[in-house]
């Protein structure tokens, strides 16, 4: 089919789902929407594309459907989101590299405070360390949890449950990580907004208002300089 536009259409409030679609009479296919709504829509923003950015639109988003061609991005603002993915689209369609040279989510993480954390003075383990940077990455969807057990998360990470779950409580206890629900016994866990965040600046802004700061030196550093015998 030839060109027309891929179109987002919703209500334009906060949380509520929205449509993703093609036509090549946007203004018409809203009217006609409208007609089966007990809602008022409206056009949200659209794209200038083939049908095939469509489907590219729906499989990106695809974690955030509900039925059809209708998605729940949550608290974030789709017209924020969805350009990435249309340059995105547009680069694999002229032949361009991926934007930024990699697909999927992507972390924004605090440049001085990871430095700090990864700084002797922060007082943080190479084990501590390591189980930090692992929930910045594996925390894909905006103030997700990460719905991995502790049996699982060790067994990546090359740990005991047992050292693991020690690790988790002092992190959380320095803010950084956060408890983000669970089911029955099994607890989950995500990043601290303040440290390490996936989503739109707008989302972030947000998050960080919930939250206190970090602590950047969760105990006084050990001094691994050998003190020679003759030395007091």
């Amino acid at each position: 089919m030839g060109d027309g536009y891929v179109y987002v259409v919703g209500s334009g409030r906060p949380g509520e789902p929205v449509k993703i679609g093609w036509s090549g009479d946007p203004e018409s296919r809203l009217r006609s929407l409208q007609t089966g709504s007990a809602y008022r829509l409206r056009l949200m923003t659209r794209y200038s594309g083939p049908r095939d950015l469509e489907k590219f639109l729906h499989d990106r988003f695809s974690r955030l459907r509900t039925h059809g061609e209708w998605f729940d991005f949550g608290g974030e603002d789709p017209v924020a989101l969805i350009p990435e993915a249309v340059g995105e689209w547009d680069g694999k369609s002229r032949g361009r590299p991926e934007v930024y040279g990699f697909n999927g989510p992507h972390v924004v993480v605090g440049v001085r405070q990871g430095r700090e954390l990864a700084s002797a003075a922060s007082g943080l383990t190479d084990a501590e360390f390591r189980v930090m940077t692992w929930y910045w990455f594996a925390t894909e969807k905006s103030q997700g949890a990460v719905e991995q057990t502790s049996v699982e998360i060790a067994k990546e990470l090359g740990l005991s449950p047992d050292a693991l779950r020690r690790i988790i409580k002092t992190l959380c206890q320095a803010r950084l990580l956060v408890e983000a629900g669970g089911v029955g016994a099994v607890k989950y866990y995500r990043c601290a907004p303040r440290v390490a965040f996936t989503g739109t600046r707008k989302a972030h802004h947000g998050a960080v208002g919930d939250w206190g700061p970090p602590s950047l030196q969760v105990r006084e550093p050990r001094n691994w300089r050998r003190v020679k015998p003759d030395e007091d």
